[in-house]
Order: C-alpha cells, then sequence, then structure tokens
C-alpha cells in the first residue's frame, strides 16, 4: 500500500473518530425528559427547567441513551457501545432511571454527574439549569439567507422539537455593521420541501418569519421587548380594530438563551415581526392591482420627521426615509404613497384651524396622544420620527394612518452609541417638546384641546401602566429573572468588554439600578413640569405659577407631614429628603 493511501486512510479514520468522539461526548442523557445541550464555550452540558424549580431541591430522574465510542482494533477504528451501570453526584451513588437529587437549583451553579461504564470507564459531565429556552441555530450565516437548522428546548415542555428546517441571515441596520459580534438573526421557516413552512412558539403568532433580537446595544438586554410590552397594554385600539378584532401594533416575544453551533451566544428575544398578519391591514387585491393596505417603516431621519416634504416616486421602494413594507414592492411595483405625502402635507402645510378640524380624518389621534406619552416617558430619542411603522387599513375605504411601534432598545436612558451607553440628550431631564419632535405631534400638543387631553391621558394611565413603580418593576422582573436562572452571568461573561457595547463593563443588576434612579428622576421631572397638575396653561411656553407651598409626591398626590424620605414636588420644583 502506498504511502498515499495509508494517509488518506489514516485521516478518514480520524475524522471517523472525531465524529464517533463527537457523538459520545455530546448526547448521552435526559434530565427529567428534559433534552440538554453542549455549551462548547464552558465544556458544560445546559438543562432548561421551570423557573418554579429555582431555590429548591430538584428531584428528577437521568435517562441514559446508548453511548457510541470507537476503539483501535489491529490498526481500524470500529465502532463499539456502552452503557452506564451507574452514576455518582455528589457523594450519592445512584443507578440508571434512580432519582437523582440536585440540591438547591441556583443560577450557575454547576453540578458535576460521573458516569460509570460498563467497561470500567468514567466520564465527568458537568451540567447547569436555565430558566429560559433555549434556541440553537445550526449552520454558517452571513448577510444572505442560507440554510441551516433551528431547535428549541423548552422549560416547559419534554417534548423534544424537531431539527426544523429554515432560512437564516443577520439582520438589522447599524448591529449589523462588519465589526459586530452579537448578531440578530432572521428566520424563515421551511418545510422539507423547501417551501415556507409556519410555526407557532409560546403561544405567540402563527408564521414561518421570526426574529431572534440581540439586544446589541442594550445593556440591560430587556428595553426593547419592555417598550413592546408596555405599548400592548397602555396603547388604545388602533382606528380600525372592529374590522379587523385581532390586530396588533406591536410585536410579542420571548427572552431565549441563543446557541450557534455549539457556541454560546446570549440573552435573545424570539419576537414576531411588523407585517401585513401582523397588523391586520387589507391585502391588496392582486387580480386588479387595487391597493387596499399598507405598511411605511420609518427607516432613516430623512423627511421622516415631517418637517419638509418633497414629490414622491412610485417607481422607487423607498419614498425618502420610508420604506414600502406592505405590499411587497417586488409584487406591486409600481406602488402608491399618495396616502402618506397627502398626511405629511397636511401636518406641515395646513393652517392652525385646518390642523384642528382635520387631524382625526389624515390621523389615529388617541393613538398619536398614546405614542406621544410613551416617546416621552421612555425619552425615546431614536422613535421620534424613525424607528416606527406607519399604518393605512384600507385606503379605498379610509387613508387614515396609525402608528405601529418598533426598534425601542434607545430608552429608558439607553443611547445608541456604544461609546455613550447613558447620553445625556437620553437622560431623564430631556423636555421632548424641544427635541424636533415629529412634526405631528409638536402641533397636536400646542392645540389647547388636544393638550389637554394628553394630560388627562397621562395622568389616566399614571395610575395603572405609566405608574412609575409599574413601570420599573417590568424591567426589575425580567433581570431577576436573568439573574435566577443564570442567563445574566452568561451573558455577562460572554459580552462584558466587547467592543458592540463600547468596551463597558456588562452588569445587568447596575443597569437596573440605573433604571430606578433614571425612572424616579424622570417622574419627577414631567411631573413639575409638562404634566405639572396646577398648571392652568395648555401652552407650551412657559407660565407663571403663584406660589404654592404645598407638597406632592412625583404621582401629584397631595402628602402630610412628617415625610418619608423621597423626591416631592413644592411649587413646581424638586425636593429631595435624605433617609
Amino acid at each position: 500500500m502506498s504511502k498515499m493511501i495509508r494517509a488518506k486512510l489514516l485521516k478518514i479514520n480520524w475524522v471517523i473518530c472525531l465524529l464517533f468522539m463527537t457523538m459520545v461526548v455530546h448526547a448521552q442523557f435526559k434530565v427529567d425528559g428534559h433534552d440538554i445541550i453542549y455549551n462548547n464555550s464552558e465544556e458544560t452540558f445546559m438543562c432548561p427547567i421551570p423557573d418554579s424549580l429555582f431555590g429548591y431541591d430538584y428531584s428528577a430522574v437521568i435517562q441514559t441513551e446508548t453511548i457510541y465510542q470507537t476503539k483501535l482494533v489491529d490498526g481500524v477504528w470500529t465502532l463499539d457501545t456502552l452503557r452506564w451501570d451507574s452514576l455518582q453526584l455528589g457523594a450519592d451513588i445512584y443507578l440508571p432511571q434512580d432519582t437523582v437529587v440536585f440540591s438547591h437549583i441556583a443560577g450557575g451553579k454547576i453540578y458535576r454527574i460521573k458516569a460509570y461504564y460498563s467497561d470500567g470507564s468514567t466520564r465527568i459531565y458537568p451540567i447547569t439549569f436555565t430558566n429560559l429556552p433555549i434556541v440553537r441555530l445550526q449552520g454558517q450565516f452571513s448577510d444572505d439567507y442560507s440554510e441551516g437548522n433551528v431547535m428549541l428546548l423548552s422549560p416547559d415542555t419534554t417534548v423534544p422539537f424537531e431539527q426544523m428546517k429554515a432560512k437564516i441571515k443577520w439582520r438589522g441596520g447599524s448591529t449589523n455593521g462588519k465589526n459586530k459580534h452579537k448578531r440578530n438573526y432572521a428566520i424563515k421557516f421551511l418545510n422539507y420541501n423547501g417551501k415556507k413552512y409556519k410555526r407557532q412558539f409560546f403561544g405567540l403568532r402563527t408564521h414561518n418569519h421570526w426574529i431572534l433580537n440581540a439586544a446589541q446595544v442594550d445593556l440591560a438586554r430587556c428595553r426593547n421587548q419592555i417598550g413592546h410590552e408596555l405599548w400592548h397594554d397602555m396603547a388604545r385600539q388602533p382606528y380600525y380594530i372592529e374590522q379587523a378584532p385581532e390586530a396588533l401594533t406591536s410585536v410579542r416575544g420571548q427572552f431565549v438563551e441563543v446557541f450557534l453551533n455549539s457556541e454560546y451566544r446570549g440573552i435573545y428575544s424570539l419576537t414576531e415581526n411588523i407585517d401585513q398578519e401582523q397588523t391586520q391591514v387589507v391585502e391588496h387585491d392582486e387580480d386588479n392591482n387595487i391597493f387596499h393596505g399598507h405598511l411605511w417603516k420609518s427607516d432613516s431621519w430623512d423627511g421622516t420627521s415631517m418637517y419638509d416634504i418633497k414629490d414622491y416616486d412610485n417607481t422607487q421602494e423607498v419614498y425618502r426615509g420610508f420604506e414600502t413594507k406592505y405590499p411587497d414592492f417586488e409584487d406591486v411595483n409600481p406602488t402608491d404613497y399618495s396616502i402618506l405625502y397627502n398626511a405629511i402635507n397636511f401636518a406641515l402645510n395646513s393652517t392652525d384651524p385646518e390642523f384642528k378640524l382635520y387631524l382625526d380624518e389624515y390621523f389615529d389621534v388617541p393613538v398619536l396622544i398614546d405614542y406621544y406619552l410613551l416617546i416621552n416617558i421612555l425619552v425615546a430619542q431614536d422613535n421620534n420620527g424613525k424607528n416606527m411603522f406607519w399604518v393605512c387599513y384600507d385606503g379605498e375605504q379610509d387613508k387614515k394612518l396609525t402608528i405601529a411601534v418598533w426598534d425601542l432598545d434607545c430608552t429608558a436612558g439607553q443611547g445608541y452609541n456604544p461609546s455613550k451607553p447613558h447620553p445625556s440628550g437620553f437622560g431623564p431631564e430631556v423636555d421632548m417638546r424641544t427635541q424636533n419632535l415629529l412634526m405631528v405631534l409638536d402641533r397636536m400638543i400646542k392645540i389647547p384641546e388636544y393638550n389637554k387631553a394628553v394630560k388627562e391621558r397621562y395622568w389616566e394611565l399614571c395610575q395603572t401602566h405609566l405608574h412609575p413603580d409599574s413601570l420599573y418593576a417590568r424591567y426589575e422582573n425580567y433581570i431577576h429573572h436573568f439573574i435566577r436562572g443564570g442567563a445574566a452571568e452568561r451573558e455577562e461573561q460572554k459580552w462584558s468588554r466587547d467592543s458592540d457595547i463600547g468596551g463597558f463593563e456588562l452588569n445587568l443588576q447596575q443597569e437596573l439600578d440605573f433604571i430606578y434612579d433614571w425612572i424616579q428622576r424622570r417622574y419627577a421631572f414631567l411631573n413639575a413640569g409638562e404634566f405639572y397638575r396646577d398648571n392652568v396653561s395648555t401652552a407650551v411656553e412657559d407660565v407663571v405659577r403663584p406660589v404654592d407651598n404645598r407638597v406632592f409626591n412625583i404621582l401629584g398626590q397631595l402628602v402630610n407631614s412628617p415625610m418619608k424620605s423621597g423626591i416631592y414636588i413644592q411649587n413646581g420644583k424638586k425636593i429631595f429628603i435624605q433617609p
């Protein structure tokens, strides 16, 4: 046998050996029916279990699987099988199928299972637990779609998900630059014939198109999802809700931990998308090429704040900063920007009497009011014209526009520049009325009747969803969930000091403390200023207030002496009483 042939055979044998070794290391057992996944970065297995088990002893059955190994016999690698004779956890020895006890389940805690095999060998399997679902992507991905597989493991079920076929790519604007590391992913599920295949996860919608949102610049990793959830809870329904009762103007999501092949990638949110099915706008009449529903995404600052207007070109997919999202431009070219153009022209060029009289014919006024409150309370500078959807249900019947929210990660003090994560322009004392406010909002709040409606809506919502305690609880609940299940520690170890976040330390508890302080200061600022209850003026300009020695809390409620420590308002100014 020639040296070349022997070398090739040896190479083949080593490839087979490595394949079988991978089988040995990465697929050995289940924990109470829960599948496990191998974290190559930490050389540790991870198992999703219900959050209710954390903080307690966990009694579980270890279900062993057939173990494959390779042996070198007469110079040839052969496949052999092993079985577990017993296993050891701590000081206790268990037989397979016995109930073992993992003591005091805690985030980041490593348990070491020592397996004794039928051939007398032993192996150590480090395992940790998470309270989040696990999503594993398999494949090599880039800016363009390529085929891969998706596996999802849930803490709340022991039913294994199959390897789901999908087209996957990186997604995002500034978050998808050349030197970015924690990528967002767009996923389009396929059947095994390569056709579109709809899937349903976590009680969310059934659809083939899903997003894995990385919260790349957000030091709390949860601001975007909280912004969407807040809008879902606080905002009034779009004007067409009676015709489309399932319509949504936000997306819902589920936090997960993501693996790319066997590499840990961190905390993500598996989310829906804003599209025709989400908003339920009337479908395009393809047979007669009649436009009904429209979706335009404000994708840049070019004209999207409505401070100027230019003629449109229906042969282009983008009209200034507005990108046509429905109907699909490739399907309907040319499109129709007339509804959007006319609304912008109205907002910009109508007289004050015309604006007051006809605003509700062009825009969904209750939703405009709620959107102003959302971006005002959260200081959503990146959503003040940009990063939002304009929605028309059926332009053949009603040309009115409403709003769907998008990309709310730069909120509650978080900026979009990684080198300045908490810039002053996103601080709690920012007056949004001076920030080149979206033109239609700027004009609306200067009309006394609308200004009054805004303030009344603010104080109404401050009793529920916009109460500062309620707002803070949203961040606290998610971050404490991440901490309890160990995801926070894994995320911090993976991404702290990364260039994605400007080289800053990633510390979720520290960021939660920042958010708490930010919220307290934000409400103190708003309640002492724009939404001051005794402010009889409904105009934007400054007013002279009479001296008022009464003391109010940050909700505008009169307080009696003696006062506890905290922030209060007296005569329109903040006062702070130390503990």
